[in-house]
């Protein structure tokens, strides 16, 4: 499948850029790593609730449509909700407790060749310096269920226009947000038939996912990546 806006997501591209070109400055690195053809799946920080905007931006300027995994209390929402599901985006109950359950429409929609993007952290990140904190095993699970490249899409800025647990947005003309889309990230060799019923092969998976989210995220904030990764439930910084 080649990648290329059709449809409502075209007309969302003229919506979107009446008001983000003012509002915002978004400077992208490593856009050439994005596949043109074939289903591939985008792992993203999350800093702000702005995130997904930003994201689709991103990639509507580059001509591909994202089917972003969100919330599926946001599909609730007045002309939101209608919207979004234009848009093709995928609910995600995080009440469900089958994780299979969770990941089916976005494994078929890689199978079929699309881009999905999803934010493994499950929420905005509490680790106090903002970088990516534990991350669940959904991006493993659907890259060893699929065999579809995992590449990194990481965000910086966005936490200045709209603060994590702050309702409220600057609308201040130009703000600043820096992407960086790095390689995809080698997990072939733990792609098996067994796909994400291979345990060992998902916590590996998972591992190497979360450090190359956290160097990537050390790359473009200039700055030295921390040992550990921060862990909501027990509040500190631990080992991967």
């Amino acid at each position: 499948m080649t990648h290329r806006l059709t449809g409502f997501y075209r007309f969302a591209r003229g919506v979107f850029r009446t008001f983000m070109v003012p509002w915002t400055k978004i400077d992208v690195e490593g856009l050439d790593k994005l596949p043109r053809e074939g289903g591939f799946l985008l792992v993203c920080n999350h800093l702000s609730n702005i995130d997904p905007v930003c994201l689709l931006w991103v990639m509507m300027k580059a001509d591909i449509p994202v089917r972003i995994m969100a919330k599926s209390e946001l599909f609730k929402v007045p002309l939101l909700g209608g919207a979004m599901r234009q848009m093709k985006l995928l609910p995600v109950n995080r009440r469900a407790k089958d994780p299979g359950a969770i990941l089916a429409s976005a494994a078929q929609a890689l199978r079929e060749g699309e881009c999905v993007a999803i934010y493994p952290e499950g929420t905005l990140t509490l680790d106090p310096d903002l970088w990516p904190m534990r991350i669940k095993t959904g991006a493993a699970r659907l890259a060893l269920d699929t065999g579809a490249p995992v590449i990194p899409f990481i965000h910086w800025g966005e936490q200045k226009i709209m603060r994590s647990g702050s309702a409220l947005i600057d609308f201040r003309p130009r703000r600043r947000v820096s992407v960086r889309i790095g390689d995809p990230i080698p997990l072939e060799d733990l792609c098996r038939e067994s796909g994400s019923a291979d345990h060992e092969a998902v916590e590996e998976a998972t591992k190497r996912i979360q450090r190359v989210m956290i160097e990537e995220v050390a790359a473009l904030r200039g700055e030295e990546a921390p040992t550990g990764v921060w862990d909501r439930k027990l509040k500190e910084r631990v080992d991967y």
